[in-house]
C-alpha cells in the first residue's frame, strides 16, 4: 500500500479537505450542490490491487473536480481507481460512480435491493414514482392542498431532470456477511436496510491504527451519523402490493451495528466518531419517544377545527379508534405492564417491556358514520405500516408486533 499524506497545503491549497484517518483510509470532502449538508465524505481506501472508493459523491461538475482534486491532493488519479463500493443509491452516494468507472475501468459493488430501485428508476417514465407517492398520501388521508405541489410537479414535467433517472448500473452485488475480495484488507458487509432497502455498512475488520478499544472502524454511509437521524425511506415498488416495513428494518438494523462494537465509525456525512452503541441507543431512544407521542395522539380526540382542512365539514367521528394493547417484543421481554404503571426506565406510563410498539386494527366493513376522522386515520395507517413487519396490519385481527424497546434491545 502506498504512503499518502492529507490535508491543504503548498501547490493543493485549493483542493477540497482530506483526512488521513491513519492505516490506509483517508476521506474527501466531495460538495453537495445547493443542499445543507454541505458535503458528502468520500473514503478511500488502499488496496494491494489499487485504491477503492466508498462512495463518489453528487454528479455535478463541481463535485466531480472536488473529488478529483481530492485525489490529487493524496497522490492518486482517477485512472487509478481499482473499484468503487456504494453504501446506498442515493444521488450524493452514487451519483459519480458511472463517471469514475468511465476514467478508470473501476467495477461498481452494490446491495442486490439497492441495484433492483436503480434498475427500476432507470427503467421507469419519471412521473410513476410521483404518481404513487400521490396516491399513497391520498389514500391515507392528506387533504387536496398538500397533495397539490405534487401534482403540479407532475403536471409541469420537472420530475424529468431529478437526480438519479440515469444512474449507473452496477456490475459486482455486495452480499450481506461476506469479507469484500479486497487484496490486503478485511472488510466485510453489513445489510442495514431502513434509510434505503440495500443499505450496506462496511467494517472494517483490523486493528484500530490508534489502537482505540473496540473492534475495527465501521463505515457507516447514512445509517450511523453523529449528529442527524437519518430519515426512513419509503421503498416499495410501485408495481408490487406487498407491504414493507422500513422503520422497522432501520430499529433492527440499528442493534445489529452496536452489536459489532467498533471502535470509530466514518460516516459519509458530518465527522468521525467513537462509541457507536451510545449514538444507537440515542437513534433508538429518539423513535421511542416519537412512537410513544403518536400512540398519545391516537388517544386524543381530534381538535374540531381539524374538520376545516378536510373540505370544511367535519364528518362524524363515531367511536375512538381502538385501544393500542400492549406486548412483549418480538424477540423477548416480560408481560405489558397495568394501566398507569411504568415499564423499562424511561419508557412512560402504561409502557410494557415491549415497548410502545403495540398493534392496531381497522375493521375495513365499518359502517361509514363510525369510521375515524381522516386526520386520526393518517396516523393510525401510520402506526399499522409501522407494525405491519412485512404483512398489512389492516388486513387481520392478528395482526403482528413490532420490535421490542430501546431498553431491552441494548441490554443484550
Amino acid at each position: 500500500m502506498t504512503q499518502r499524506t492529507a490535508g491543504r497545503t503548498g501547490e493543493d491549497a485549493a483542493a477540497p479537505a482530506t483526512i488521513d484517518h491513519g492505516g490506509g483510509v483517508w476521506s474527501i470532502e466531495v460538495p453537495i450542490p445547493d443542499n445543507p449538508l454541505g458535503h458528502t465524505l468520500v473514503h478511500l481506501l488502499d488496496t494491494d490491487r489499487g485504491p477503492v472508493l466508498i462512495d463518489t459523491g453528487w454528479d455535478d461538475p463541481a463535485s466531480w473536480d472536488a473529488l478529483t482534486a481530492g485525489l490529487a491532493s493524496l497522490h492518486v488519479r482517477i485512472e487509478d481507481i481499482h473499484g468503487v463500493l456504494v453504501t446506498h443509491h442515493h444521488p450524493d452516494h452514487h451519483g459519480l460512480s458511472g463517471q469514475v468507472r468511465e476514467a478508470s475501468g473501476a467495477w461498481i459493488a452494490m446491495h442486490a435491493a439497492d441495484a433492483e430501485v436503480v434498475r427500476r428508476t432507470r427503467g421507469a417514465e419519471p412521473g410513476v414514482w410521483l404518481d404513487y407517492l400521490t396516491a399513497k398520501l391520498a389514500s391515507a388521508g392528506a387533504p387536496p392542498d398538500h397533495l397539490a405541489p405534487l401534482r403540479a410537479a407532475r403536471d409541469s414535467g420537472r420530475m424529468r431532470t431529478l437526480p438519479g433517472l440515469h444512474a449507473a448500473l452496477p456490475d459486482r452485488e455486495i452480499t450481506p456477511g461476506d469479507l469484500l475480495p479486497l487484496a490486503g484488507r478485511a472488510l466485510r458487509a453489513i445489510w442495514t436496510p431502513g434509510h434505503t432497502p440495500g443499505h450496506v455498512c462496511l467494517h472494517l475488520e483490523e486493528t484500530h491504527p490508534a489502537n482505540l478499544p473496540g473492534r475495527g472502524r465501521l463505515f457507516s454511509g447514512d445509517h450511523l451519523l453523529p449528529g442527524i437521524s437519518p430519515h426512513i425511506g419509503l421503498y416499495e415498488d410501485p408495481e408490487d402490493a406487498t407491504v414493507t416495513d422500513p422503520l422497522g428494518d432501520y430499529l433492527s438494523s440499528l442493534e445489529r451495528v452496536a452489536r459489532l462494537d467498533a471502535a470509530e465509525v466514518l460516516p459519509a456525512h458530518q465527522h468521525a466518531f467513537t462509541n457507536p452503541r451510545e449514538r444507537v441507543t440515542e437513534l433508538l431512544a429518539h423513535h421511542e419517544a416519537r412512537l410513544t407521542g403518536l400512540r398519545a395522539l391516537l388517544a386524543t380526540p381530534p381538535h374540531p377545527l381539524a374538520a376545516r382542512r378536510t373540505h370544511g365539514v367535519e364528518p362524524p367521528l363515531g367511536p375512538d379508534p381502538p385501544r393500542l394493547p400492549q406486548h412483549r417484543g418480538l424477540r423477548g421481554g416480560g408481560p405489558p405492564a397495568p394501566p398507569g404503571e411504568t415499564g423499562p426506565r424511561g419508557a412512560g406510563p402504561g409502557v410494557g417491556p415491549g415497548g410502545v410498539h403495540g398493534t392496531v386494527r381497522l375493521d375495513p366493513d365499518m359502517a361509514p358514520q363510525a369510521q375515524p376522522h381522516p386526520d386520526r386515520l393518517l396516523l393510525v395507517r401510520a402506526w399499522t405500516i409501522r407494525c405491519a413487519r412485512g404483512r398489512s396490519a389492516l388486513a387481520s385481527p392478528g395482526a403482528q408486533v413490532c420490535p421490542r424497546s430501546p431498553s431491552e434491545s441494548m441490554a443484550r
